[in-house]
């Protein structure tokens, strides 16, 4: 259990704030574990075209911009 011992040792090192950060988050994350995950659902690539026709932003583009601001 070297990861929890890990964890402690960090957890005896950090101050209030960063104590109220992590507490949030381990909340978060017990409520994420309630919220049954949904299924993928079966969209075919035709019905993507009809839903995204309407656009007049070119989807590669944003998408190859994201990709560059994450480099």
């Amino acid at each position: 259990m070297k990861l929890k011992e890990n964890i402690f040792e960090s957890i005896e090192s950090m101050d209030t704030y960063e104590l109220t950060l992590i507490y949030e988050y381990i909340n978060l994350l017990k409520k994420q574990k309630k919220v049954p995950q949904t299924t993928k659902s079966n969209i075919s690539i035709d019905q993507i075209h009809v839903m995204t026709s309407s656009s007049d932003e070119s989807w590669s583009k944003a998408v190859i911009e994201d990709r560059e601001d994450r480099v």
